[in-house]
């Protein structure tokens, strides 16, 4: 767990911020990603420490043990997919990533109405070829942020269309990876793997143990309402993604991902679950309320308050509001610890 933590949590920040650091893009990343960035950073630890405490209070471990390796199983499938899918990630590529692709005239017709405000479109485009640098794709996502209330609708689809070819995995697969990956790619996968796996052997636990197999179900059970929390704080920061980062570079508001699905239909019948069993266990409707509200709210958080995670975790937050937001993850530990012990 602690290994695990510190990949996905220290690892990919710290290696975006070293590699970064003098362009000072690192913190750009930091609120274009915060799914993938602040996510573990803030609040994987502290999730992670809680499933490792329910974890200690089974008697026999042989069960989590087999249904680990069907998770670690599934993960990988996942990540195969996620690795070779399109909308890449700017931290995914160094500094110096560039390659030359030949794309369909329609393709280019619809690049060359970028103004040059944005970019200039002569210096990228060869005839039928399409010259993609990473510095000309962060300077015309920077451009395109301060100047889109002045865009026409066929300039903003024109950019789209550029970001959409340099950030797509079958633009770059054919390009040695020396010439464009940047470490951060493999850290990155790693954080992913440990999400989805964390999350998933979070959610098997709650299905997985009867009374009797364990030391103390009301701590166990207690343990696993502070780890889902923090797992389900994941899921506006995802949304926010899906709504503004991806709105920005390519046009797209949808709110739910195609692997997003998953997510949304599993932890509202987890979070049921987890409900009815604190409240045969003690009926503790202080926690009930807590658990209820903080799991429900989130969510709509990210869909109808997208401007919320714009100021506390995205475009338009600072470490000050990420700070409190690590603060509020420990007190819900710390509640949840001290009404386990009682």
């Amino acid at each position: 767990m602690i290994i695990a933590w510190l990949l996905a949590g220290i690892g990919l920040p710290l290696s975006i911020y070293c590699e970064f650091k003098e362009s000072n893009t690192w913190l750009f990343y930091f609120r274009i990603y915060p799914h993938m960035i602040l996510f573990p950073l803030l609040f994987l630890g502290t999730a992670f420490l809680s499933v490792h405490q329910a974890i200690t209070l089974v008697i026999n471990k042989q069960k989590i043990l087999r249904t680990t390796v069907v998770i670690l199983c599934l993960s990988t499938w996942l990540l195969c997919i996620e690795l070779t899918s399109d909308n890449m990630m700017l931290f995914e590529f160094n500094k110096t990533a560039n390659t030359t692709i030949k794309v369909p005239v329609e393709i280019i017709n619809e690049i060359k109405k970028m103004p040059n405000i944005i970019i200039d479109t002569k210096k990228i485009i060869n005839e039928e070829k399409i010259i993609i640098k990473k510095s000309d794709i962060e300077q015309s996502l920077q451009k395109y942020i301060k100047h889109k209330s002045n865009l026409k609708e066929e300039e903003k689809k024109g950019y789209h269309e550029f970001m959409k070819l340099s950030l797509s995995y079958k633009t770059w697969k054919t390009t040695s990876q020396n010439q464009w990956s940047s470490f951060n790619r493999w850290l990155y996968a790693s954080a992913f793997f440990i999400i989805v796996t964390g999350s998933s052997i979070n959610i098997s636990l709650i299905f997985l143990h009867s009374r009797q197999q364990l030391r103390n179900h009301s701590q166990y059970i207690y343990h696993l309402a502070v780890s889902s929390l923090l797992f389900i704080a994941w899921m506006p920061l995802r949304v926010y993604y899906n709504i503004s980062t991806k709105n920005i570079l390519f046009g797209s508001d949808f709110v739910v991902g195609n692997m997003d699905i998953f997510a949304w239909i599993i932890f509202p019948i987890y979070l049921i679950s987890l409900i009815l069993k604190i409240y045969k266990i003690r009926q503790d409707w202080n926690a009930i309320i807590i658990i209820s509200i903080i799991g429900t709210c989130l969510p709509l958080i990210g869909i109808f308050k997208t401007k919320w995670i714009d100021v506390t975790f995205g475009l338009n937050s600072t470490p000050i509001t990420w700070i409190i937001g690590l603060l509020l993850g420990w007190l819900i530990f710390y509640v949840f610890d001290k009404r386990a012990k009682h």
